[in-house]
């Protein structure tokens, strides 16, 4: 049972009795919709805040190319690979981050190619003159 009573106004007015009778299971089932609601706008916040932990690593770790390795990025960033992999998977889906391969030098100065990441380039938008 739900009982809404208003808000009391300063000139007392405001006021009702508004009562709604529900089923168990219709309260179940509402208080489950509202749990996941909450879960999704929870996981919905932690892509966007490690998206952002990825962007900074990113420009930090950037080379004159503007790419940057993968692990070192996650690793800046602080991610787990799962959480990295979420956080990425979002930025190539909004167009911000482009995935490739990068040449690295190793401990033997040998040369090996590696997963890389780079921020998309914003493209110029033009005018027709017609």
């Amino acid at each position: 049972m739900d009982v809404d009573e208003g808000r009391l106004a300063d000139d007392f007015s405001g006021r009702q009795w508004g009562v709604s009778i529900r089923t168990a299971s219709e309260a179940r089932s509402e208080d489950a919709r509202a749990d996941q609601d909450a879960k999704s706008q929870k996981e919905q916040k932690q892509l966007r805040d490690d998206g952002s932990k990825i962007l900074a690593a990113l420009d930090r770790l950037a080379n004159e190319d503007g790419v940057a390795s993968y692990n070192k990025v996650r690793d800046a960033a602080g991610l787990s690979g799962p959480r990295m992999t979420r956080g990425v998977l979002a930025l190539v889906e909004e167009g911000v981050v482009s995935e490739g391969k990068m040449v690295v030098t190793i401990g033997s100065n040998a040369k090996r190619q590696v997963a890389g990441l780079q921020r998309v380039k914003a493209t110029a938008l033009t005018r027709d003159s017609a």
